[in-house]
Formats: C-alpha cells, structure tokens, sequence
C-alpha cells in the first residue's frame, strides 16, 4: 500500500511528546474540556481503524512532525531571540490537522477545522503559523497558493497579518519570494496572502489553496454572503482548507451559532463527517466558573500566554457583578452566552439602601426618557456626594414618573398602585403625555437643584430640547442610544452600586425599573439597556444611566479626559 503507516516503534520527532499528551488527556491526567478528550479520542480511534483496508485515510507521522519542526523556524519577537515553542495541545491540533491524509491520492483528508478557545490563548499567532504552513510548507507543495485572512473589517485581519509578515520577514529565502504590502502579501507571480474583510470588495472567482475565518463570532447575518464566496472559491482545489479560529460568540451570533452546533454533533458522534478537524476548549456544563480549578479547560495557553491572575481578578468582580459574569463566561470560559443578562441583582440594590441626604441647591445633572407618548415618562436626578477628585465618591439619584390617566397602564394594579401612593409615579389626566406638565416639572426641579445638564435621546426629544435650553437656560445632550454610549456609565454604575456609593434613598419605583433591566451585548462585549426584552418597563433606569453619565462626563476626569484639558465643550 503505498501510503502506509510507519510502524509505532519509530518514533518521529515530537511523535513521543504528542504521544504522552493524548495518554495524559485520556487517562485524566491533565485538565481539558469533554470535548477535547473527545478530540484525542477520534484521533485514536481513527488511528486503529486506519489499518484496515476498507478504511479511506491513514496517518504519516513524519509528515506531522515535519511541520510541528516547521513552527521551530520562526520568532515571537521582534529581535529574533525567543523561538516559536508550540505546547503540547497546539502541537496536537498541528499534528493531527496535517498528519491525515487520503488513500486515494495522498491529499490532506480534512477539509475544514473549527478551533475555539478563550480570550489570551495566543490565536493569532498561532493562526498565522498555520498560514505560514499552508502557504509555504504544505504538502503536497503548492508553490504559489492563495490564501485569504478573513474577517467582518479589514481592520481586524491585523493582528494576525502583522504576525505572518515578521515570519516572513525574518527569513531571507522567503523575503526573495515574496514581496510584504499593505494589504496583501505577494507569493512568486500569482500567490498571495491577502486580507479580506467584509467592508472590502467582493471576491467572486477565486481559487484558494487557504481561507483562514478569523472571530467567527463576529460575523453577521449580513457577512453570510462573503462566507459563501469564500466557501465556494476553496472547492476549486483539491486540499483546500478552511479554518475557524474563534471564541464563543452569544445566540445572535447566527453564523457561529451554526457551525458550533454542527461541530459539537460532530465531535460528540451524532454526526459522522471525517472531513471536520474540531478541537473546542471550553468548560464544561457542570463547571462552576467561579472556580480557578475549571478554567485550564477554556485556556490550554493558562500560564503561558495568559495568565489566571488576570482571570481570577475578573472571577473575584463576577462573583457580585453579572456584566463581569458575562464577559468571564464568554471570555475566558469560552461558553455561549445570552446577549440580554439582567445585570441588577437584589443584593447589588441593596448596598444602596438608606436615607438620603438633603439635596436642596446641590449641583445635578438630569436624564429624561419620554418613551412612547401614551405611556411611561422619567426624569432622574444624579447628585454627587462628597469632593470631586475622592475616588470612593458616592452619588444620589432621585427619580420620578409619569404616566396618563387613561393611557394603556391599569392603575389600580401593582406595583402601579404603591407608587402612585407613595408619590413618585404621577398620574396626567388624559390618554397622552402632556409637554407642559413636563416643562413645569422641570421648573421646578431647576428651583429646587443646581440642575447643569439634561441628557434624553436625541431622535425623540428635539422640542423638549430646544424648550429646556432657550427658556429653562440647561443644557441639553442629545444621548446616542448606542452601546458606544452606555457601555461604560452602566459598567461604572453596576460597580458604584454594588460597593455602596450609588444611593437611592429605597425608591421602590426606581428599583422596580432596573429589577426590569435586561443589557444586550454587541460582538465585542459592549452593553447597552434592551427595551425589546426587558420584562417591563425600564424607563427609570435609562434615565438615571443617562443622568448619571452625564454627571461623570461634566465632573470625572477618568471617564471624560476631555476636561484635563479644558476641552469639554468641544467633546459635547
């Protein structure tokens, strides 16, 4: 047979260290993810059934170890003096991916790889590593590849070029055949590594020897279309390879919603596809993420490129903050998570709690969310306590409502009912909202408060703006309604209230609102209040993270730098 295996006696470079890797991993040794073991598994249960004759692949263990020696090559630094070491699990993934071959003709046998791990795990330089293989050692050789470094932008192909130019840079034999550009690395006369982002042109027509999908959890609905492409120009040749290398995404990551499912079936047996290389580091479903014990699962890299200081840090806040939860869920355990979390908890409102001090005359800034004009209005109040430059300075929030009498709302019911009686919700006779009733309610709060500014989003407020600023003499910002604006008051929120210095003085109603607040979470973790699906209204809420950003722009050099240097107005 032409393509038999050597025998196991003969050991190849790194074959003894991958080796004792895998017997590790099976007999528990050494703490991975369920589905990392049944990587190890697959690989040596298709090892056993590769001797058989009816059998379509079989496993050349030189092949293997010649490009795991490959990687010895190259780099990490600038300066040229610490070799790129791969450890003992991305020597794993090497020597599997491309030790695997067809039968038939010796073609590599997998056709697609689906790698995930968490954040800090050091993807892209090992990315660009197996760009390197398949664009200058793969077998057998193809002398002028195309190859595409895919993402949503341009952008985001950086990180992982910038690595694959100093590989190529630090060896003269390649610099003589390749010439390093912007945007693309030429390979002979019609090779090339090129970057590809969704925001580029189209790529109808090509003929990839590589496609590399760089974050697949960022990718959108609307990025499908390239993916085709992309996908279709790789069945052009005959050992293509598409590669994955991604974290965990939530569920409106769609296109890796998908593949992740289809991999999980696969690695898990339900679904037979010797074509997908999977190799998902993860914790598992009976984990505690709280626990350090677990997180060497999501993080094979732990200690080598990043380091459990950083995620116990990130545990220790977690523990009390559900945004911290969230992000050391996704990113560090590298489970899915939902892209709405509630992020207020009864322990979190609690550390509030207390009468408030007297406020009369003190300097505040206002948020305002009118909502829909037959239903619920708010305006809060955000009061700074204490000297601007103390770091543990706390902040008071007052908060009202209003609503029309005969709007959609049952006010006889509660928890309408109690704040009605307890005075801070208003009810406005009639089915509207009235203008007026507002403005005189502002009238009166700018006599009683040092009221600076009123935050109320733009797209709806413009007369209530106009009338604030020409007859009320406040200011009035127009606020985004954006991840871009929210994310970081909401982050500083979250972390005022759960160490006592967000107070709130027991206003149920207010508590009502956040106890509603549902964030929903962009691909790159930014958050922002949810309206669609929250569980009830959450107007209060919104106008204190507004309020409240506001007060932290106009007094807080660290959220605003724009104030250090005299700049405020211009940044507004």
């Amino acid at each position: 047979m032409p393509f038999a295996t050597k025998p196991t006696a003969e050991l190849y470079p790194h074959q003894a260290e991958v080796t004792k890797w895998m017997e590790d991993v099976v007999a528990g040794k050494i703490s991975v993810a369920k589905k990392v073991r049944l990587a190890v598994v697959r690989h040596l249960g298709d090892l056993k059934k590769s001797t058989k004759k009816a059998y379509l692949y079989w496993f050349d263990a030189k092949r293997a170890s010649r490009v795991i020696s490959f990687a010895s090559l190259f780099y990490l630094d600038k300066k040229g003096g610490k070799p790129f070491k791969l450890e003992p699990f991305q020597k794993f993934i090497v020597w599997v991916l491309f030790g695997w071959k067809r039968k038939s003709d010796g073609m590599r046998r997998f056709l697609f790889a689906f790698i995930t791990m968490a954040r800090g795990n050091g993807k892209s330089p090992f990315a660009a590593l197996l760009l390197m293989i398949l664009a200058f050692f793969d077998s057998p050789r193809v002398l002028e590849p195309e190859i595409v470094l895919a993402a949503t932008k341009r952008e985001q192909t950086k990180y992982v070029y910038a690595e694959v130019a100093r590989f190529v840079a630090q060896h003269q034999e390649l610099l003589d055949r390749c010439d390093i550009q912007t945007r693309l690395i030429k390979i002979g006369k019609y090779g090339m590594i090129n970057r590809l982002g969704a925001d580029g042109s189209g790529e109808d027509g090509g003929r990839y020897h590589a496609v590399v999908v760089d974050e697949l959890h960022e990718w959108k609905e609307k990025h499908r279309k390239l993916l085709d492409k992309l996908r279709t120009g790789l069945g052009k040749d005959p050992q293509s390879l598409l590669i994955f290398i991604t974290t965990a995404g939530n569920e409106r990551s769609k296109l890796w919603n998908e593949q992740y499912t289809y991999c999980d079936k696969v690695i898990r047996g339900v679904v037979q596809d010797d074509e997908w290389f999977i190799f998902m580091a993860e914790i598992d479903a009976d984990d505690n993420p709280l626990d350090s014990s677990c997180w060497y699962k999501a993080s094979p890299n732990l200690g080598v490129s990043c380091f459990i200081r950083t995620i116990e840090a990130i545990a220790r806040k977690a523990e009390h903050d559900p945004l911290e939860m969230l992000n050391l869920l996704r990113y560090y355990c590298n489970v899915r998570v939902r892209s709405q979390a509630r992020i207020i908890s009864e322990e979190m409102w609690k550390c509030g709690s207390g009468k408030l001090p007297s406020l009369i005359g003190m300097q505040c800034t206002a948020g305002l969310d009118l909502g829909w004009n037959n239903d619920l209005a708010a305006l809060a109040l955000v009061f700074g306590l204490g000297a601007e430059d103390d770091p543990n300075r706390r902040y008071a929030v007052k908060c009202w409502a209003w609503v029309p009498e005969k709007g959609p709302r049952n006010l006889k019911q509660e928890p309408f009912r109690t704040f009605i009686k307890q005075g801070w919700l208003q009810v406005i006779p009639g089915k509207s909202f009235d203008p007026d009733f507002l403005y005189e309610q502002l009238r009166v709060c700018k006599e009683l408060y040092d009221v600076r500014s009123i935050a109320c989003d733009k797209n709806n407020a413009q007369a209530v703006g106009m009338y604030v600023q020409k007859y009320l003499k406040i200011k009035f910002y127009g606020f985004q309604q954006s991840v871009a604006k929210y994310n970081a008051p909401i982050k500083r929120f979250t972390d005022g209230l759960s160490n006592g210095r967000i107070l709130h003085g027991d206003n149920e109603m207010l508590g009502w609102f956040f106890d509603n607040l549902v964030v929903k979470t962009d691909a790159a973790g930014l958050v922002m209040p949810d309206k669609e699906h929250s569980e009830d209204k959450i107007d209060g809420a919104v106008a204190t993270l507004m309020g409240y950003s506001e007060f932290l722009h106009m007094t807080d050099v660290t959220f605003n730098p724009y104030l250090k240097r005299g700049l405020r107005k211009f940044e507004l």
